[in-house]
């Protein structure tokens, strides 16, 4: 939850948002070594003005666990017959153990609603090569780079 306080913070305040010198003194703490998540921050700026962080962060998870479901019930939505089928692929995706482990604690981990969109960007390219291949890269690239943000390696 810190990380949500910290960016809106620092950028109210004019201080630079990639170096926490409030805590590490006096060095400070480089805060892209840390798991934080500057765009969700940023996009939960008001909500964590208005209401604190705890409830950003409860909005946060519950707008992660939503995107998660539709974007998924999105891409099976192109492989099966019925919507009902989709639907509950969607919900699975959500109320499934990997969503319910990583709720609890790892709000990073649960932002995976790029990976269906990509998987639909890519399915479409394939399937349709004669439309602008450059413009589903570039489709692509956007998501990818959003998703490889959230993640950090050990």
């Amino acid at each position: 939850m810190s990380f949500l306080a910290w960016y809106p913070f620092a950028l109210s305040h004019g201080l630079n948002p990639l170096l926490n010198t409030y805590v590490n003194l006096p060095q400070g703490s480089n805060m892209m070594w840390n798991a934080s998540f500057p765009l969700l921050a940023v996009a939960m700026w008001p909500v964590t003005a208005i209401f604190g962080v705890v409830v950003s962060y409860n909005v946060a998870l519950l707008l992660a666990l939503a995107l998660d479901g539709w974007c998924t019930f999105l891409w099976l939505r192109r492989h099966v017959q019925h919507m009902t089928a989709a639907w509950l692929g969607g919900l699975l995706m959500i109320l499934g153990p990997y969503a319910a482990t990583e709720a609890a604690a790892h709000i990073l981990l649960l932002l995976f609603f790029p990976v269906p969109l990509m998987i639909i960007a890519i399915e479409t390219m394939i399937q349709n090569p004669q439309r602008s291949s450059l413009r589903w890269g570039a489709v692509i690239g956007l998501l990818a780079a959003r998703r490889c943000s959230s993640v950090r390696r050990s």
